[in-house]
């Protein structure tokens, strides 16, 4: 009966980064939300990976969305304000909004690509290893996906390495990551840890979203190593050799694991259902282990 149309918004943690939990991204999604009103659209909902209280304590995902909601016309940072009170943690608004903006910046700045191994590419990446045909069956079953079984969509033991066009795409790929993702997310990471310094309600929440940061991190350290890898495996120029790519994504999985220890479900999608068929599923701490074993 309301005259007015329903927009449903792809927000931007609905496809890009699963299967992390929660990435904050607020100006993004206020930016897509003006422009849903900027076309006319007045009743907005949503579809992406955005998170209730029980889940994720402070989710700014979800609360810039109701507060754009409330007050359409508000400006971004006092919307932002407006939330922060709202937790208790005014004392750190600055050093939670740069950050945020930071965070939102260098992720609209890193190249994704399809990393085209043998998991489904919503799932972590798997062990990186120079030669997938000496891995024994029970090794490479690492890679295979209940999906696959069934769609045998794996063509091949290459299928895990991840494609890389050309040079060109290696150098961007590389230098967009070393050059703005790495130490704009180093930069947020210490406004986080001012924020902590604090103390009260302003260090919880900074204390929060530090830890998310450090899984994003780790995410995006694995697929740094494995664009190098796949550039020593396709021969360009500039490649770090193998064994050291090998080393540094050991150092890496090992902290990942602390990071979501013990319950990894608050930091990653993990739930298997219907039509669900990637989720991560409830034994991914022994999987990670197993990464290392086969590294």
């Amino acid at each position: 009966t309301d005259p007015e149309p329903w927009a449903l918004c792809c927000l931007p943690n609905e496809q890009y980064y699963r299967p992390l939990r929660y990435v904050p991204e607020p100006y993004d999604i206020l930016r897509q939300l003006r422009e849903y009103r900027r076309i006319g659209f007045r009743n907005l909902s949503f579809r992406g990976c955005i998170n209730t209280s029980e889940q994720v304590a402070c989710e700014i995902n979800a609360a810039v969305f109701t507060a754009f909601q409330a007050n359409p016309d508000g400006p971004d940072d006092e919307l932002l304000d407006d939330v922060i009170s709202a937790w208790g943690a005014q004392e750190a608004a600055a050093e939670l909004k740069q950050s945020w903006r930071l965070i939102d910046d260098a992720l609209s700045l890193a190249p994704d690509w399809n990393h085209g191994f043998g998991r489904d590419e919503h799932l972590t990446l798997g062990p990186i290893v120079p030669d997938f045909t000496r891995l024994t069956p029970e090794d490479r079953k690492y890679y295979w996906h209940v999906c696959f079984d069934e769609l045998d969509t794996i063509k091949g033991p290459l299928w895990y390495i991840p494609d890389l066009s050309d040079q060109a795409c290696y150098d961007l790929v590389l230098r967009r990551y070393a050059e703005s993702l790495f130490p704009m997310l180093a930069e947020a990471e210490a406004l986080l840890r001012r924020g902590e310094e604090m103390g009260g309600v302003a260090a919880d929440v900074c204390r929060e979203q530090r830890h998310y940061l450090r899984i994003i991190v780790s995410h995006y350290r694995s697929r740094q190593h494995w664009v190098e890898a796949s550039a020593h495996l396709r021969g360009m120029s500039g490649a770090r050799p193998m064994a050291e790519v090998i080393a540094d994504e050991i150092r890496n999985t090992r902290a990942f694991i602390k990071l979501l220890e013990p319950t990894p479900e608050r930091y990653l999608d993990m739930e298997r259902t219907e039509g669900c068929l990637y989720m991560l599923g409830s034994d991914l701490l022994n999987q990670l282990a197993a990464r290392i074993d086969v590294m």
